[in-house]
């Protein structure tokens, strides 16, 4: 909306906040007894590096390995890191290890991932410990870097073959008891050749609760030895480097499933016999993959018509839709405008929002102009609060927003969040009440982080508990609500 907009800044020099309720744990297993992964030191060291991507501090990322991975110290692990984890906290879980597939009860195939010790931690026994976990957090990313369907064939004796350090191998192991049937230890993606171990069904309806697999239903994944380490873990990384060309949509932000997609094509491109292919799965909490797993630098064509990558310019219309589709999904937020179309000189604007939890409510906006502009609070107006279940209306009488053009779309987000004013200090006054941000990578950067990352005053554990959770300044969760509008002549 025109009269809104007079300028925009470039804003740099904000420090970061601290992100005291990220937490990862990061599980690798290389010397097993037979047939050891001597690429997961590089995996472990390529996880916790995916984990600083996604905001976790170091001092919260916990790393468990080989001897301390025996089945009781796998399960020990896992019970160990619940107690770490509280309501609003965002967590990241990594394995790296064998996997493996033999027939189970009722006769039909039973994955699980491999312990130090060759124990099995089955599938239904791992999301017993990662449930409590999910069930609580705003975000549950689980990365599994392991075979989950069939393995090796093997000769009638049950020899092993033995892989060299820098050959591709697969992350599977078979259990001994020869109960393993044909359908259980063959694997599509391997010349000489189920359910998926990961639960995609069980992600896929699980609100804020992300599993990406390392491959297939019915495939291996591969190890690439200490050089290259697993094949998608290395690829995953490289994909969240600002210029990995993962960010496709231009918003500034590295999605999970941006990452997955660009990370697939480089698995592809390194694979070479005996395996055929290797599939890159996610299970997306019906969020669309949107959770950020890094930051990206977007495009901006030059004079020539050429794509200059390191342009910090971005699509800041998408931007609000990521923002808008990595809310807490069990935050609902509604926005709904009492107008789909406004004449450009004539009417005013006017929004409805209603959200199921309390908190304090931001409205930004993006017009035609690629700016973004925080409507509320703002200079005359800056009480935001909104009660559980309430309904606001804006603009208030004294700050209305006529519809000023130019003819086109309007995108207006409605962000409720535990922090009175979770934009202080960025951006610059416009028109003498609202705020303008310049739609850069370093700004989409500084949004995202202050919605997903808390304050530097949650350093410290005393103030992580407060009497009312929806008042948390402390959480990194928020709720989001999303309308489009058009402005005509």
């Amino acid at each position: 909306m025109k009269n809104l907009i007079t300028a925009f800044v470039i804003l740099a020099g904000i420090s970061a906040p601290a992100w005291a309720t990220n937490h990862a744990l990061i599980m690798g297993v290389e010397n097993y007894p037979s047939s050891p992964l001597h690429g997961v030191p590089k995996d472990r060291q390529s996880a916790r590096e995916i984990a600083k991507s996604m905001g976790v501090p170091e001092e919260n990322i916990v790393e468990r390995s080989d001897t301390e991975l025996t089945l009781i110290g796998l399960r020990n692990t896992l019970k160990e890191f619940q107690k770490k984890i509280r309501a609003g906290d965002r967590v990241f879980i990594y394995y790296s290890g064998h996997g493996t597939s033999s027939i189970g009860k009722g006769g039909e195939c039973e994955q699980g991932i491999v312990a130090q010790d060759l124990g099995v931690l089955s599938k239904d026994e791992f999301h017993e410990y990662i449930k409590p976990i999910r069930n609580q957090t705003s975000k549950t990313v689980v990365f599994l870097d392991t075979c989950f369907s069939g393995g090796m064939v093997l000769n009638a004796k049950g020899a092993e073959r033995s892989f060299g350090e820098d050959e591709q191998q697969p992350k599977f192991w078979q259990p001994k008891q020869g109960a393993t049937s044909a359908t259980c230890n063959k694997a599509s993606n391997y010349a000489k050749a189920t359910r998926d171990f990961f639960d995609v069904q069980t992600a896929q309806i699980t609100p804020n609760y992300y599993m990406l697999g390392a491959a297939g239903p019915d495939e291996y994944a591969i190890d690439g030895g200490p050089a290259r380490g697993s094949y998608a873990t290395t690829a995953f990384l490289e994909c969240l480097k600002p210029d990995s060309g993962a960010d496709k949509n231009r918003d500034g932000i590295i999605s999970l499933e941006e990452a997955r997609i660009c990370a697939q094509n480089r698995v592809s491109s390194r694979i070479h016999p005996p395996f055929l292919r290797q599939t890159l799965t996610v299970g997306d909490g019906a969020g669309g993959g949107a959770t950020p797993v890094a930051f990206g630098a977007s495009t901006l064509s030059n004079s020539t018509g050429s794509t200059v990558s390191s342009s910090p310019i971005i699509n800041s219309i998408e931007l609000l839709s990521t923002i808008h589709r990595n809310a807490d999904q069990m935050h609902t937020v509604t926005l709904r405008s009492l107008k789909s179309t406004y004449k450009i000189g004539q009417d005013y604007l006017e929004l409805e929002i209603n959200s199921s939890k309390g908190g304090y409510l931001t409205l930004l906006s993006v017009g035609s102009s690629g700016r973004i502009f925080q409507l509320f609070p703002n200079a005359i107006d800056s009480n935001n609060r909104i009660e559980a279940n309430s309904t606001v209306h804006l603009p208030r009488p004294e700050w209305r927003v006529p519809a000023g053009g130019p003819a086109g779309t309007d995108r207006f987000l409605a962000v409720v969040s535990g922090a009175p004013d979770i934009f202080a200090n960025l951006g610059v006054p416009v028109a003498g009440r609202f705020k303008a941000i310049d739609g850069t990578s370093a700004n989409a950067k500084d949004i995202v982080e202050r919605l997903i990352m808390p304050s530097v005053e949650c350093k410290t554990s005393s103030v992580r508990d407060f009497a009312s959770p929806e008042l948390n300044p402390c959480a990194s969760s928020y709720g989001a609500g999303l309308v489009d509008v058009m402005e005509v002549n």
